[in-house]
């Protein structure tokens, strides 16, 4: 892996999360070929592969930009397999997100990223830009693309709201997010009122925002 990251052409620009997670930059496609050359990564990512839509270097780095950028599943499912059934598309995609890209991407980008190869410029990073970078393999994890939303997902907030609270918990601290403790960020959520719930609900969304503070509530053990 530290020689392939050597030649592959890999900047601290690369590393910016505008860069890494858009459709228009090749780097997480770079990123994604070191990975297949890892033993334990490929031999998850083959377990899940079919004859008819094998997930390749270019595959797997459109699924991850997708889920990171906030894509629902089933508009996944529906790019990746337009052939299939809704329902089998929507099984297959949720595996290969949660198999590969929530567990095997993201320990093999929190691996790339450690590297000294990496293109990283670790020692130039303040402390909050180097919390930043290292956020960027549970971007993947979560399904989110901000600081925030990570936040919030590790809070047990559903990732469809989870971005939009993230900005109202941000302007609420004073964007000292990675300063706050765990029981601030959770006593910050309970006390919220359904005009809170209401604001970062989707519009498309079935649910209410007292649904979703319900669900957040049984989530995390709140009777």
């Amino acid at each position: 892996m530290i020689g392939r990251l050597a030649t592959s052409g890999i900047s601290p620009n690369d590393w910016n999360k505008n860069q890494l997670f858009s459709e228009q930059n090749q780097s997480m496609q770079k990123l994604i070929g070191i990975m297949l050359n890892t033993y334990e990564i490929k031999k998850s990512i083959n377990e899940l592969s079919s004859g008819e839509k094998p997930l390749d270097q270019s595959s797997i780095a459109r699924l991850i930009i997708d889920w990171v950028n906030g894509q629902t599943i089933s508009k996944i499912a529906s790019r990746f397999y337009p052939n299939e059934d809704i329902n089998n598309a929507i099984q297959k995609t949720t595996k290969a997100l949660y198999k590969i890209v929530a567990n095997t991407a993201t320990w093999g980008l929190a691996a790339l990223q450690k590297m000294p190869t990496s293109g990283v410029d670790w020692d130039n990073l303040s402390e909050i830009e180097k919390k930043k970078m290292a956020n960027l393999p549970a971007y993947l994890h979560y399904g989110v693309n901000t600081d925030e939303g990570v936040l919030m997902r590790k809070n047990n907030i559903p990732r469809s709201i989870a971005n939009r609270l993230g900005e109202l918990y941000n302007q609420a601290v004073g964007g000292e997010i990675f300063s706050q403790s765990s029981d601030s960020v959770s006593n910050w959520i309970r006390n919220q009122g359904p005009e809170t719930w209401d604001i970062v609900r989707p519009r498309e969304s079935k649910l209410s925002g007292e649904e979703y503070k319900r669900v957040w509530e049984k989530l995390n053990g709140i009777n």
